[in-house]
């Protein structure tokens, strides 16, 4: 599933980041799905203490379960290359650059935002 710019504006809306330290007994899956029912339009997956194996298992849950949303999903991931991501996920690498490429754009804009609200005030 691919958006355009302008689609992934308007997803930007409620953008939620997985962590672990909050499940409380659930699954991460169970956690996603919860907060894409309560209205979260972006989901990145943000996991630093598991295994590769593991983190790519939980993304292509994950991926799934995003995609029957119709909602963007991200990962954040140190240390690969477009191209392991792509064979990882199995999709493309053009694909892969792409999103990564419009995630790290809106970021930068929220950052850009949130950061300009702490003057303001």
């Amino acid at each position: 599933m691919s958006f355009t710019k302008e689609q992934l504006r308007e997803q930007m809306l409620l953008y939620a980041v997985t962590d672990r330290h909050w499940l409380n007994g659930q699954t991460l899956y169970e956690q996603v799905e919860e907060a894409l029912k309560g209205g979260a339009t972006f989901i990145q997956l943000r996991e630093k203490d598991l295994t590769e194996e593991e983190f790519l298992e939980e993304a292509k849950k994950i991926q799934q379960l995003c995609k029957e949303y119709r909602v963007p999903f991200a990962m954040h991931v140190s240390g690969f290359k477009y191209r392991e991501i792509a064979e990882k996920l199995n999709i493309s690498v053009r694909p892969a650059e792409h999103h990564i490429y419009l995630t790290l754009l809106e970021m930068k804009k929220i950052s850009f935002l949130f950061f300009f609200a702490l003057f303001l005030k």
